[in-house]
């Protein structure tokens, strides 16, 4: 536990020599829901959700992506392509829970970084009132969405064993995750009868469902499926990380 901490700390160190990058992820969070603003505005109306309501529903989910999303993906192919992963075949070391603690770290300095200057904005215009059952909520959901999309990046990573254009398969993870989750386009464009079928996968809980739960609508079958899905997902990875970890060592003896 010692060994992660100490991770964590080094990840806050660079971030005060490097805050630019933080800020520069944010920025990335919004532009697909910047583009998708100005498509919708222009285009016919196909919901009944207004077009004024798409700026608080895209403030929400452009700030709550930042958080939860994680390139861990990239990182895996990186340290399988320059060698780097073999530190973890020969120590006691965990690579997903390496990667874990470097991503949530870098997650939570992100959370900080707009949620307190956000809260204290709200607190002088005295439109701000502390819900503590409210905030906890949040905080739970934030935390259940970022390991679903980190242990499913993760997952597409553990792909790089195999495929050889693996830029492929990371555009397919960005688009679904995105598409999926919520991110590009609102819940209300979908069919009905999509969404209901879509509320038994792993992709409204890593932004859809955290939007909610911010805006005070949250039920505990939600947050059942979404540990559901972590649970599921974490046995596969498992499974699938010792697979992938045996292919890479007959690849490279």
């Amino acid at each position: 536990m010692k060994k992660y901490l100490v991770l964590a700390s080094q990840v806050f160190s660079k971030w005060v020599t490097y805050r630019f990058s933080v800020l520069f992820g944010i920025l990335q969070s919004f532009i697909t829901p910047a583009i998708m603003i100005v498509a919708i505005s222009v285009a016919t109306p196909i919901s009944d959700i207004k077009t004024s309501d798409l700026y608080s529903y895209y403030l929400i989910i452009s700030l709550v992506y930042s958080i939860i999303r994680s390139d861990v993906d990239t990182i895996v192919f990186e340290y399988a392509d320059s060698g780097e992963i073999n530190n973890f075949l020969v120590k006691p070391l965990s690579l997903y829970k390496y990667l874990f603690v470097q991503e949530f770290s870098k997650s939570f300095i992100t959370g900080i970084t707009i949620l307190v200057p956000l809260a204290l904005f709200q607190l002088v215009i005295g439109s701000f009132q502390i819900n503590i059952v409210s905030i906890f909520m949040s905080m739970v959901a934030m935390f259940m969405g970022f390991v679903i999309y980190f242990s499913l990046s993760y997952f597409v990573g553990l792909w790089c064993f195999w495929i050889e254009r693996f830029w492929a398969i990371q555009n397919i993870k960005l688009v679904t995750l995105q598409f999926l989750g919520g991110v590009v386009l609102p819940y209300t464009f979908f069919p009905e009868q999509f969404r209901f079928y879509l509320s038994f996968t792993p992709f409204p809980y890593m932004a859809s469902w955290i939007r909610e739960v911010i805006g005070g609508r949250y039920e505990l079958f939600q947050y059942g499926m979404a540990f559901v899905w972590i649970v599921i997902i974490l046995l596969i990875l498992q499974v699938f990380e010792k697979i992938a970890i045996s292919k890479y060592s007959a690849t490279a003896g």
